[in-house]
């Protein structure tokens, strides 16, 4: 006749392999893994659509905490852009015959969190317009970064149209850095420079 301790032994043993084979490591056939180029071009396609609608949810927070009226022009429009870059990325899953997929962007997720920071901070409005245009900067680089790997890789999976829809958002990344650098340069680092 079996003992108690026998048959909880056997029960541990039974939960235990249960559990084992419940985790094996993932084989070929079961682990969703880059197999293909297509494979990362969608990965990066998920980031960059992920990219976009972060920032047409934090685009018009940063606007308003902005204090030089052409930053906070600047901002605006490129919100219309963003929402423009969106609508680009879902024509290109829609070319795939997918719906548009995202997978949430660490890299966007901290930057936005970077800026948001330091719009808390009590300071001289004069330092939170460089310091957000400074942020938006930072975000501007990484969205370029991801559309010229994206577009490249677009151009090797001969999807010209793809491609050429990722240019036009990556010509207005550069325009919108190219303003940022520009009024930094002009207005924007000098006020805040005569805070001291």
């Amino acid at each position: 006749m079996p003992t108690l301790q026998n048959k909880a032994k056997k029960a541990v043993q039974k939960l235990t392999k249960v559990a084992k084979d419940s985790i094996k490591p993932l084989t070929k056939k079961t682990k969703k893994d880059l197999a293909t180029m297509q494979d990362l071009f969608l990965v990066q396609m998920k980031d960059l659509y992920d990219n976009e609608k972060q920032l047409i949810k934090a685009l018009p927070k940063v606007a308003k905490n902005a204090t030089s009226s052409q930053l906070r022009n600047m901002l605006d429009h490129h919100l219309h852009e963003t929402k423009e870059h969106a609508k680009r990325l879902e024509e290109i899953y829609t070319m795939m015959g997918m719906n548009p997929k995202r997978q949430t962007s660490q890299g966007m997720k901290g930057l936005i969190k970077d800026g948001a920071e330091v719009m808390k901070m009590k300071a001289e409005p004069e330092l939170l317009d460089a310091a957000i245009t400074a942020n938006s900067q930072h975000i501007e680089h990484h969205e370029i970064a991801g559309y010229k790997a994206t577009i490249e890789w677009a151009k090797l999976l001969d999807m010209p149209k793809a491609a050429a829809l990722l240019e036009r958002n990556l010509e207005q990344e550069i325009h919108m850095n190219d303003k940022l650098t520009a009024l930094a340069k002009q207005s924007i680092n000098k006020k805040a420079a005569s805070t001291r």
